[in-house]
């Protein structure tokens, strides 16, 4: 792929935010795909050039910065992804997201200053890791706490839920299940590509730094290589280097409650639902209920259904500012389930860093 210099600016009206006051994407005059993100108020693009190849690379110059994690949600689906992120740790929220891809290799390197509740799904015709590379804890995923050394693997199909720890970096690796199937021949010839049972391997702590070194190499460059080295690494991880960390033998069924507990909630959150109506409808007890949220996404249903209508009240703040002439915040708020104003608001700034008030001032005046 050439350079930087021979890129050009389009304009465009990319149907993105509508706060986006200027749009516009970069082009290569060979691109064959654009995709849309949200940077400082403008609308950034990646662009593919030609056929994916070892050898050529795109990268966004500088990481994508997010003050809400629900933008998270729109970028996922443009580099593949079907995911849901939900902020359940308490502060203003920042992250960022670098894309690269290397070939068709795309490697995303994601951080988030807070505790999130992430539900996954990867890219059809793909098998994706995600490598923990920040210190300290990594969170909860399928059920288990994330060790060192830890890499998550979703094969084409898959879902999982992870619950991430404060100021977590990961990197996500996308490849191509044709691929990596390749790579695992290259290492074992004759061996074919399959769904391990477990979510994660634990990789040999000399083999985990070498992948986080190559990806940390490739992230944010015009021009990387790597993709070899990688593809190499986490063949030979699948194929026996690594242990393979199984979940609880309990975890399926408790996988399937808090979907269905997680779906339940969505349906619900406009008519004001209590977790005793959740408990009710599933059919299930409270108690069975806490146990499987505690199991799965380390917090409580309370926990997770209370930030859910905060952030629900916060996204219809920032769309329905011109309604709020003649609603007030408090009746907003009633909507969802918020019914005590003193305690809304506490619990509104204790989790996004402002209040109420603040978040529809942010957006007149922008």
């Amino acid at each position: 792929m050439s350079g930087a210099a021979n890129w050009r600016p389009f304009a465009s009206s990319p149907n993105t935010s509508e706060r986006i006051s200027r749009r516009f994407f970069l082009a290569h005059p060979q691109a064959n795909c654009a995709i849309p993100f949200e940077k400082r108020g403008k609308c950034v693009w990646i662009v593919t050039v030609g056929s994916p190849s070892e050898e050529s690379c795109f990268s966004l110059h500088e990481p994508n910065h997010a003050g809400d994690c629900r933008q998270f949600v729109d970028w996922s689906v443009h580099t593949g992804w079907q995911t849901d992120y939900q902020q359940i740790g308490r502060g203003a929220f920042e992250g960022a997201l670098t894309v690269t891809f290397a070939g068709d290799v795309q490697v995303n390197h994601c951080r988030f200053n807070r505790e999130l509740v992430i539900h996954a799904s990867p890219p059809e015709g793909s098998v994706s890791f995600v490598v923990p590379c920040s210190a300290g804890r990594r969170g909860v995923a399928q059920g288990f706490e994330l060790e060192p050394q830890h890499v998550l693997m979703a094969p084409s199909g898959a879902e999982g839920f992870l619950k991430t720890a404060e100021n977590l970096a990961y990197y996500v690796v996308v490849i191509p299940e044709g691929s990596f199937a390749r790579a695992l021949r290259g290492v074992s010839p004759g061996v074919e590509l399959r769904s391990r049972s477990g979510s994660a391997i634990s990789l040999p702590d000399a083999q985990y730094r070498s992948v986080v070194e190559i990806l940390g190499s490739m992230v944010g460059r015009l021009e990387c290589g790597g993709r070899v080295d990688l593809l190499d690494r986490l063949a030979h991880g699948v194929l026996g280097d690594a242990e393979e960390v199984p979940g609880p033998l309990r975890l399926r069924n408790r996988l399937q409650l808090v979907r269905r507990a997680k779906g339940y909630i969505e349906d619900h959150l406009n008519d004001g639902v209590t977790i005793p109506e959740v408990s009710e409808a599933l059919e299930v007890s409270r108690r069975t209920l806490e146990l499987a949220f505690r199991d799965v996404l380390d917090t409580s249903p309370l926990v997770y259904l209370r930030t859910r209508q905060l952030a629900k009240i916060r996204k219809a703040l920032r769309e329905n500012v011109a309604e709020l002439r003649s609603t007030s915040i408090s009746d907003l708020a009633a909507r969802f389930g918020q019914t005590h104003p003193g305690y809304f608001s506490r619990d509104y700034k204790a989790l996004f860093g402002e209040l109420p008030s603040e978040t529809v001032a942010g957006v007149r005046s922008s």
